[in-house]
């Protein structure tokens, strides 16, 4: 009876004890998947960050000689306190490198800040030399009709009337004019202003977008 008694203990204990094991075991595999789980959804999310960012580069930075400079521009403008919305080469008798530039409180730029701003460009260019041939510097404000390039600026002008150009055929559709109704997921919604078509659409399929201004 004693023996019974001991063994049954034994027993006991041992269950207890494969039990933590076995729920130590257990967590400690449901940890290890929740953490391969969250490493490949954060590299993931990386992966879109960065897939973003240089779309937006690229549509920022439609002069191609400059892909290598857009980084330290970008840094530097920041750090002034300005944001660059869209840097173009404008071809005519005289070739015109456009900056267009606007404050970070999104108050108006001034002409003074300009002038600053096109000195500090300027130099940095000077740096690398690559654009080849005479060009003018312009740097300037995006204007009443300002170009919507980044997603922020989508939810910045929600309610208001943009031209819509796409990368490629979208219901029949290549161009349009449309409100901005909505932003969700890196998605755009927009109301057709011709047949009020409800249109949802990525970031990447928009090409070119403008603000229509409207004095009513």
């Amino acid at each position: 009876m004693e023996i019974h008694v001991i063994f049954f203990s034994i027993i006991n204990i041992i269950r207890i004890i494969d039990f933590n094991f076995l729920l130590v075991y257990y967590v400690y595999i449901d940890f290890l998947v929740f953490k391969i789980i969250s490493r490949k959804a954060y590299f993931f999310l990386e992966y879109v960050n960065l897939v973003n960012d240089k779309l937006n580069i690229d549509k920022i930075f439609q002069v191609r000689e400059l892909e290598k400079l857009a980084p330290k521009l970008i840094e530097k403008i920041n750090f002034l306190g300005f944001k660059i919305v869209r840097v173009i080469m404008i071809d005519s008798s005289k070739r015109t490198l456009q900056f267009m530039i606007e404050r970070s409180d999104l108050n108006d730029i001034t002409i003074k800040e300009c002038a600053k701003l096109s000195k500090v460009i300027s130099e940095i260019l000077d740096e690398r030399d690559l654009i080849k041939g005479e060009y003018l510097l312009e740097v300037s404000s995006p204007g009443i009709e300002r170009p919507i390039i980044e997603y922020s600026d989508y939810k910045r002008f929600k309610g208001s009337m943009v031209k819509i150009k796409l990368t490629e055929k979208y219901n029949n559709k290549t161009s349009f004019k449309a409100y901005i109704k909505d932003c969700e997921d890196n998605k755009i919604t927009f109301i057709d202003n011709k047949d009020e078509e409800i249109i949802t659409l990525p970031l990447s399929l928009i090409g070119n977008a403008e603000l229509v201004y409207n004095e009513f």
